[in-house]
Order: C-alpha cells, then sequence, then structure tokens
C-alpha cells in the first residue's frame, strides 16, 4: 500500500507540476483580454468602473505569476502537491470571480451588442 500512495503522490506532483507550466501562456492571454475589454468598452462604461476590473485583473494574475515562478525556483517535493494545488485553485477561483464581475462592472445594461 505504501508504494501505491507513493506512485499517486508522485503522480499528483507531475500534474501540478503541468498546470503550472501551462498557466504562464493563460495569464498573458488573461491580461491581454482584459485589457482588450477595457478599451472596447471605453465610450460606454465608466472609466472608474473599467479600472477597477482591470487593475484587480492584472493583480491576481501577477500574483498568480508570482506563485508560478516560486514553485519552480523552490521545485517542491511531492509530498507538498496539495499545496501547490490549492494555491492554484485559490487563484483561478478568484480569477473567476473577477472575469464574473465584468458582467456586473463593465458590460453595459442593455446593449446587446457588448454582451
Amino acid at each position: 500500500m505504501l508504494f501505491a500512495d507513493r506512485r499517486k503522490i508522485t503522480s499528483d506532483y507531475y500534474r501540478v507540476r503541468e498546470i503550472y507550466q501551462s498557466y504562464l501562456t493563460s495569464g498573458v492571454v488573461s491580461i491581454l483580454l482584459g485589457s482588450g475589454a477595457f478599451f472596447i468598452l471605453g465610450n460606454v462604461t465608466q472609466f472608474l468602473y473599467r479600472t477597477i476590473w482591470l487593475s484587480s485583473l492584472i493583480l491576481v494574475t501577477v500574483v498568480r505569476l508570482f506563485i508560478r515562478r516560486v514553485f519552480f525556483l523552490r521545485d517542491p517535493h511531492s509530498n507538498q502537491s496539495r499545496k501547490w494545488l490549492n494555491l492554484f485553485f485559490i487563484g483561478t477561483v478568484t480569477a473567476s470571480f473577477i472575469w464574473g464581475s465584468a458582467t456586473l462592472l463593465i458590460f453595459p445594461v442593455g446593449h446587446h451588442l457588448y454582451q
């Protein structure tokens, strides 16, 4: 049983490593899409709301990229996979809330073209 547990922990570690490797592209794309929405909605949404929303998105993305960098610099042991997976999950949920808040903060009500 111990050998099977060790194999599962190693497998989890490689999954977490793969997740962090692929996040660089996702983070950059998230900032680019957010910036695009910021400028496209410039004439129909208040500047303050767009700025708060984009600043929040950039902050969360930069923090997630920093966590990614720390992950690769430390090269944690496979028994720490759960901790790093939880950090990634928290970042994903936070970014999801920010993207979801776009419907309330930056997308204008009644403008079906932008929705």
